[in-house]
C-alpha cells in the first residue's frame, strides 16, 4: 500500500504490512534547531584576577515572551580546587557589558539581555537562591556542566555566577543558551 504525501508532490510514502509508515528520522538537540533559527548566544568572561565571593558573569532574560534556556557552562582557572556557585539574583548590575554572540553565523539576531562580567566582576546583585555549585579540580582546568536544558530564565530573570573560593588566579567563563517561547 502507499501513502500520498496529501500536498499534490506525487510523492508516496510506504506502509508494511503491519501497517506502520515507512519513514526515517534525524534526532537533534533543541538548541540546534534554535540556533537555525538565529536564537542560540554563546557568552565568555575572562578576569585576570578573581577574589573569593565575586560574580565574574551575570546574565540577565530580557526578551518580554520568550525564557532563555542555558545549554552549557564551562569553567577554567589557574588556581586548583576553584568553587563555582550558580546564584538566581536580582538587583541592578554593574560592571563590564559582554555582548552575547549569535552561534549562527548567518543570522543577524541580537540576544535581548544584559550581560556582564570579566575583570573586576559584576557589582549590585543580592543572590535568591543558589542553584548549583562545582569544583574546577587541579591547576588549569576546565569543567563542562550540561544543564540538559533545566536552567531556564524567565523573562526579567537573570542569573550569576561567582568565583566562591579560590586565591585569585586567573578565570575563564563560557555559557551558551537559546531561547525558546514560552
Amino acid at each position: 500500500m502507499l501513502v500520498e504525501d496529501g500536498i499534490g508532490t506525487g510523492r508516496k510514502a510506504g506502509v508494511d504490512s503491519a501497517n506502520r509508515l515507512q519513514v526515517s528520522a534525524r534526532q537533534n538537540t533543541r538548541g540546534y534547531y534554535k540556533a537555525k533559527d538565529g536564537e542560540s548566544y554563546t557568552m565568555m568572561a575572562t578576569d585576570a584576577g578573581p577574589v573569593a565571593a565575586e560574580y565574574t558573569f551575570y546574565f540577565k532574560n530580557d526578551q518580554s515572551n520568550k525564557t532563555f534556556v542555558v545549554s552549557q557552562f564551562r569553567t577554567w582557572a589557574t588556581d586548583a580546587d576553584v568553587v563555582w556557585k550558580l546564584h538566581k539574583v536580582t538587583g541592578t548590575s554593574a560592571g563590564t557589558t559582554i555582548i552575547p554572540v549569535n552561534t549562527n553565523l548567518s543570522s543577524g539576531n541580537t540576544a535581548e539581555a544584559t550581560c556582564r562580567g570579566g575583570a573586576a566582576g559584576v557589582t549590585g546583585l543580592t543572590s535568591a537562591a543558589v542553584i548549583a555549585l562545582w569544583y574546577n579540580g587541579a591547576v588549569n582546568s576546565s569543567v563542562q556542566i550540561l544543564t540538559n536544558d533545566q536552567v531556564q530564565l524567565g523573562p526579567g530573570q537573570a542569573i550569576a555566577l561567582e568565583y566562591d573560593a579560590g586565591t585569585g588566579g586567573a578565570a575563564h567563563i563560557f555559557v551558551q543558551g537559546y531561547y525558546d517561547e514560552d
